[in-house]
């Protein structure tokens, strides 16, 4: 049996007040809610929330020793789970995106924990937070009242204890309940969202001809209806860019695409992309924004946006230790997997590394993802063109003059 945290036992007791139900979404004074699934509803919303689970569930993820040693534990329930799947329906990649995606859209996100009758860790599962009321409990602690949502306890309630879940969080007012950044920021969601709604309807209901036909006097209702049926029926459609012979003195005018209002909507739009962009951490050219992007400072923000995950890497990491880990382990999510995406900054450092004395060449092939070498030197740290006997040598130099 693994050694997990001792679990508590109190009594299991229907929700009672205060509630702290973190899913009020404040805006500005006069203005209306908007919830997160209808932030969503905005792309870069979307993208970002994507952008951000997807690429921290794809690093891989190990338990380890806690000790110096950090010697990977495989047979480990947890490791099972990473490995196998944490449940029938989700993979750790599919409980790893679904558990950041509901924190960043609602603050938190709960992981429920299931044990077998030894206490051994069996399954993982997501809770949508939508089907969650938190409540503080007698003592303090945060309990959640769940209503289940699929088959064959549909529409009834149970109640989990703090031991029971593993809870993810943004910053929050309190020490139990995070924020949603977008709740925070809800004036700029609803602006972002406004801008998008104008945008359809200028699409739909705004459009324009591309120009028009001027006569040099009047003409009357029946001309102006011939000549219309027969521009349309001669540069209309497919033969739209064909050669024009205008008649009876006609002249052609074309008109501006877009007028100064329009030109506002599509600054506006512009500007929320910039806004969403700079809540989550997420440069703009990863939302297909490639403006005023070169290959320097656009692999500046690649760099820029890793070190952005590194804070929730590091809450994931310690929310495990804190709920489902003895003391000794500790899950290891690997930030370096990053650099995988940049060959060039990805060589650069394994042959500092080399050359440091830090990392051995299987050490380095593990961070390329390649199998271990069984060469004789494969393990050793000293650094290339290093004679090894060199290294007992100086040691023994510099114990002969601590004896001296």
């Amino acid at each position: 049996m693994w050694p997990f945290r001792p679990k508590a036992a109190p009594q299991r007791t229907t929700p009672t007040p205060p509630y702290i139900d973190g899913a009020a979404w404040a805006l500005g004074p006069g203005q209306g809610g908007i919830s997160p699934q209808t932030a969503q509803a905005i792309a870069a919303v979307l993208a970002c929330i994507q952008l951000v689970s997807e690429t921290i569930a794809s690093l891989p993820a190990s338990v380890m020793m806690s000790d110096d040693s950090r010697k990977a534990v495989g047979d480990h329930p947890l490791s099972r789970l990473i490995v196998t799947g944490c449940n029938p329906n989700q993979s750790w990649s599919d409980l790893m995106t679904d558990w950041i995606a509901s924190t960043l859209l609602h603050g938190n996100g709960a992981v429920e924990l299931a044990t077998d009758a030894r206490g051994q860790l069996v399954s993982l599962t997501t809770i949508p937070w939508t089907t969650v009321t938190p409540f503080a409990g007698p003592d303090g602690s945060l309990q959640l009242d769940v209503i289940e949502t699929l088959p064959p306890r549909a529409g009834k309630r149970r109640t989990l204890l703090r031991d029971d879940f593993v809870l993810l969080k943004d910053r929050g007012d309190n020490a139990l309940l995070g924020v949603s950044r977008l709740q925070r920021a809800g004036t700029a969601i609803q602006l972002a969202l406004t801008t998008q709604v104008a945008a359809y309807q200028f699409g739909v209901n705004q459009a324009r001809p591309a120009g028009v036909l001027t006569a040099p006097g009047k003409i009357s209702k029946e001309t102006a209806e011939r000549l219309a049926v027969e521009w349309d029926g001669n540069y209309a459609g497919s033969r739209r860019g064909k050669t024009a012979v205008l008649p009876e003195g006609l002249e052609w005018k074309p008109l501006s695409l877009l007028s100064a209002e329009d030109q506002q909507i599509v600054e506006r739009l512009r500007y929320s992309v910039e806004d969403v962009s700079r809540l989550f951490g997420v440069p703009l050219f990863l939302l297909g924004d490639p403006n005023r992007a070169t290959y320097a400072s656009a692999a500046a923000a690649t760099g820029a946006f890793q070190r952005s995950l590194l804070p929730w890497v590091a809450k994931i990491e310690r929310a495990f230790r804190q709920t489902v880990l003895d003391p000794r382990y500790r899950l290891a999510i690997d930030v370096g997997a990053m650099l995988r995406s940049d060959p060039e900054t990805m060589a650069s450092a394994i042959a500092k590394l080399r050359t440091g004395g830090v990392i051995s060449p299987n050490d380095a092939r593990e961070m390329l993802g390649l199998a271990a070498s069984d060469d004789a030197l494969a393990n050793a740290i000293a650094p290339p063109n290093t004679s090894t006997n060199a290294i007992p040598s100086v040691a023994a130099e510099v114990q002969a003059e601590v004896d001296k």
